[in-house]
């Protein structure tokens, strides 16, 4: 199957922000399932910085994209 590869920036772009803060939700999520704060959440998003390999594996799990394809090298 043809699937374009998603990261995590583009995943939680997929969210919509309107239908019961969608968006808010997931990333409130992924922030509790990783023990961070919501911050280092968006600093993820936003590129700011990547998560150690443990949390990235929870990540995938949450989002069922693959671990290689969240956070790729080139955009570090």
């Amino acid at each position: 199957k043809n699937r374009l590869k998603m990261t995590f920036a583009n995943y939680i772009e997929t969210k919509d922000p309107n239908i019961t803060s969608e968006k808010r939700q997931v990333i409130e999520t992924i922030a509790k399932a990783c023990m961070v704060d919501v911050s280092t959440v968006y600093r993820w998003i936003n590129g700011k910085c990547i998560p150690d390999p443990l949390k990235i594996q929870k990540i995938s799990e949450l989002t069922n994209i693959p671990v290689e394809q969240l956070f790729p090298e080139d955009t570090i």
